[in-house]
Parts: structure tokens; sequence; C-alpha cells
């Protein structure tokens, strides 16, 4: 073609193809969907087990109240699919906490309940699923605590309303120290109990009672324990803490060590025809030879409470007791923290709060 010749406004040469941005903006919202799946997969996957158990109960709990209000949702759309919380507004938390509060949960209950709202509708957020101006007023529905509390408490007895529902207690049951000495009995001279049976049972409740009161240890660590954790040359052993993922390294107390010292030999002698010999696998095991479930412990637990006149003991009531008697015998707050393997001070501040004598050291003038 002549260089001079010119192009028709016509010619495929000088067509344009128009794009009108729909393409890009799908895509867009694609990946925006996929990023804000990912985010929820990624917390949840940083969540421990009894966490993601209990959050997944709250959200269970808030389908309940979705559907009283005309609204579907599964929990596991909510657990999994960001786009399942669009358009949560403030006004729909504040009526779940009103609609826990008329059936009956415990306010504790109730504040992490919507704890777990709030950390969802933050990842909500993050995918410009919700306004900033809506989580800001999400978040302003608050637990309630304090004087607060105690007056939501009093308003719903005065109401017929019950306070707590579920089975955990209230409050920790008050354990004196001889009932905690009574409680760790002293394994009896062989002679007493000439069945092996018996002897293994009364040791294996003795170091329970150890591993409880002396040692502080969860239900799911005491569990979870092994023969091999435990080298009694050195008088130490070894415990896993699932809550704050590390292993640990304890002293044995003068009583846990000589229970531990018995229950060990009595496997290692094993039963004729009952209970092959053992020095590994799991420290507790049940009739079967299966490992001793955290809900058997508790069990035990509450009966050996019983028998020491404590009515409704639990393993954690130990844990209280513990803390408390550290306490009481000058233990340092640091040490008491480590000891009860917590990671911040909130929880041995607390018990020192409650545990401390108001007034001491104060002077006054007196006769």
């Amino acid at each position: 073609m002549d260089p001079s010749t010119p192009i028709s406004a016509t010619s495929p040469a000088q067509e344009v193809t128009v794009y009108t941005g729909d393409d890009l903006a799908h895509a867009g919202l694609h990946t925006q969907t996929a990023r804000a799946m990912h985010a929820f997969s990624i917390y949840r996957q940083g969540l421990t087990d009894n966490t993601r158990l209990r959050q997944h109960n709250d959200l269970e709990s808030f389908c309940t109240y979705l559907g009283l209000v005309s609204v579907s949702r599964t929990v596991d759309e909510l657990e999994q699919h960001p786009s399942a919380w669009q358009g949560i507004t403030a006004s729909l938390v504040a009526g779940f906490q009103l609609w826990l509060e008329s059936q009956g949960y415990a306010v504790g209950t109730i504040n992490v309940r919507l704890a777990t709202i709030r950390q969802y509708c933050q990842l909500v957020r993050d995918a410009d699923l919700i306004t900033q101006e809506e989580l800001l007023a999400i978040k302003d529905v608050k637990g309630k605590s304090g004087k607060t509390a105690r007056n939501v408490d009093r308003d719903r007895q005065r109401r017929g309303v019950p306070t707590r529902i579920g089975h955990k207690k209230a409050a920790a049951t008050e354990v004196t120290t001889a009932q905690v000495f009574a409680l760790k009995k002293p394994v009896p001279p062989t002679r007493q109990l000439k069945r092996i049976h018996d002897q293994l049972l009364v040791a294996r409740d003795a170091l329970l009672m150890g591993l409880l009161f002396e040692h502080a240890l969860r239900c799911g660590e005491v569990a979870g324990l092994n023969l091999e954790n435990f080298n009694l040359a050195d008088c130490t052993f070894t415990v896993y803490r699932e809550k704050t993922d590390e292993t640990t390294l304890q002293i044995l107390h003068k009583h846990t060590r000589i229970a531990a010292e018995t229950y060990l030999a009595l496997l290692k002698q094993g039963i004729p025809g009952q209970l092959e010999p053992r020095t590994t696998g799991p420290l507790f095991t049940g009739y079967k030879g299966e490992r001793l479930s955290k809900r058997a412990i508790n069990a035990r637990v509450g009966v050996l409470g019983k028998q020491a006149g404590i009515a409704g003991l639990s393993p954690h009531d130990a844990r209280h007791f513990w803390a408390y008697d550290a306490l009481r015998n000058g233990t340092p707050l640091d040490k008491v923290k480590s000891g009860g393997n917590w990671h911040s001070d909130s929880m041995p501040l607390r018990y020192a709060k409650r545990g401390a004598i108001s007034n001491e050291g104060v002077r006054i003038s007196e006769e």
C-alpha cells in the first residue's frame, strides 16, 4: 500500500476494542473473596483445639439467635465464608447479647461469645465486607463486668431468670489445707493392702492428687502424661502444657515423689493374669488399658473429694488452692506465674489480690 494513501475510518486497522472494566472488576472481587477466605483459614489454623471448639459453640449459639430473627446461617458458613457475615450490624450483636441474658447464660460466657463475634467481624472488615464505622459500632457492644455484671444477675434473679446454665461451676470449690492433706493421704504399707490391684489403685489416687495439688497441673496435662515423663533418679518429671505449647520440667514435691515411686514400681511389677508389667505408655489407664480421659479424671477427683467431705471437687479447684497456698507461703509472684504455667500476670495477680489481707502492715494508734 502506498504510504500516502489515506486509511478509511472503517478500516480494520483502526478498529479499537472497547473495555467496560467488568472483567477486571469480576477478577478483583474474586481475588478479594479468596483473600478473605484465606484470612479466615489462617486465623483458625492458629487456634488451639480448645479455642476452636469454644468458638464453634459460640457461633452455634449465634446461629440459633439468627434463626429467631429469620436469618439462616450455619456454623460452617460463619467459620469459613466471610460473605456469610456481610450485613452484620451492631444492632444484631446487641440483640444477641440481650437474648443470651434472657436465656440464663453466665455473664462470663456472654462476654466470651461477644468477643468471638467481634473477632470475626474484624476479619470481615479486613476483607472490606463491612465498613469501619460498622465495625466500631459492633466493638462498642461490649460485655459486662464488675458492678454492672452483678446488677444484671440481680435483675435476672428478681425476674426468675437463671444466671448460669450448664455444668460449669460459678466459683471454685474452696478447700482447706487440712482437707488437702487428707486427699494427699500417704500410700499405706503393703501389708495393709494384700491385693496388688488395691495397692495400685491407692498409689494411683495418691499420685493424681499430688500432681493436681502440689504441681497445679491442668486436667488435660495429667491425662497426657506418660511413664517416660518421670525421672525418679533426679526426682523430676516433664509435662507438655498444651495451653502454652511448651514442655516444662518440674521437681517432684515430697508427696508426689513417694506416690510416683510406689505407683511406677507396682506397674513395673504388674499383676499376674490381669495386668502386664510395663515401664512405658500412659501414666494413668482405665480398666481396658486405655489412657484415662479428662472426663474420667474429673469423675475420679469428684469421688475422692466426696470421700474427704468435699462436694463438687474438680481438678481445677486444685489449681486455685495451689496458687493461694503458694502465695500464702511467700512464693514470689513470678514463681507462681511460672509454676502455674501462666504467660500473663493477670491470673496470678488475681489470686494475689483475692488472698491479700487488705489492712496488712497498716499501723494505727492503739491503747
